[in-house]
């Protein structure tokens, strides 16, 4: 039980902040030599997107609502709300195609810690250097069909474990000229269409779930992902105003020579 609210709590706060949720389970997985079922990464899943989806509610009504508007009267101008509906889904079609078409490839080739600690600590210094010398030229109303795209394409590496799909967008956003807060909230809005999609595509791992002899952990996994993940979203789009993503990077340096080391020795 009480390793199922620990790997909730570590999804939870993985999943949104920039230093990778996947990576984080594969190192765990490996230090304490366990095998993390694919039914209970789902309830993980599971539980940040319902975060998103209650910390977002008022925001997502209204890009529903303007993005249906938009389509009826065919004006994006008046309407930048409903342009950004459909840019966020746009941004899901690489990630969805992508992910679906490399995802037993991307298992046997990184899902190692040594590889996770490389991607870990290689990404926070390319991270490091495109927050640093980025431009704040571009609003989140300003972007288009091909930042779209190209966030989605970034947003496709994520499967790699060690990038982080945060992180990623993160840095595509201030690559295109946004400024740390549009970015960060443009990479939490993008994030819930294709967590919904990896959770809709494990469907039948789901319901083994409800019916397995886990129900009570796999439950207490999703509540603990959940509140954690919430309050994970919660601080970023509040630190991330008066500061930059140092402490992400050097905390993915930091674990990143850990791992190394451990290894090694």
């Amino acid at each position: 039980m009480c390793e199922a609210v620990f790997l909730g709590i570590v999804q939870g706060i993985t999943e949104f902040l920039p230093v990778s949720s996947s990576g984080h389970l594969i190192i765990l997985a490996w230090l304490f030599k366990e095998k993390i079922s694919l039914g209970f990464v789902v309830f993980l899943h599971s539980g940040t997107f319902f975060a998103l989806l209650l910390y977002f509610a008022k925001d997502w009504l209204k890009l529903i609502k303007n993005g249906l508007l938009v389509l009826k009267d065919k004006n994006f101008t008046e309407l930048p709300e409903g342009k950004t509906f459909w840019l966020i889904l746009l941004t899901t079609i690489p990630g969805a195609i992508l992910g679906k078409m490399g995802e037993v490839k991307v298992e046997k080739l990184f899902y190692h810690p040594l590889t996770v600690a490389f991607n870990l600590g290689g990404f926070a210094l390319l991270f490091y250097g495109i927050d640093r010398f980025s431009k704040k030229n571009r609003t989140l109303k300003e972007l288009n069909a091909f930042h779209a795209l190209f966030i989605g394409f970034a947003q496709a590496l994520a499967i790699i474990p060690g990038i982080s799909r945060s992180a990623i967008t993160m840095a595509s956003g201030r690559l295109l000229g946004l400024d740390r807060g549009d970015s960060v909230r443009f990479s939490f809005l993008i994030s819930a269409p294709i967590i919904l999609g990896a959770v809709l595509l494990k469907n039948q791992e789901m319901r083994e779930g409800l019916v397995s002899p886990y129900l009570i952990s796999n439950g207490l996994a999703f509540i603990s992902s959940f509140l954690s993940g919430f309050l994970a979203i919660h601080f970023l789009t509040r630190f991330i105003v008066h500061h930059s993503f140092n402490l992400f990077i050097i905390y993915r340096l930091l674990i990143s020579l850990l791992i190394i080391g451990i290894i090694l020795l």
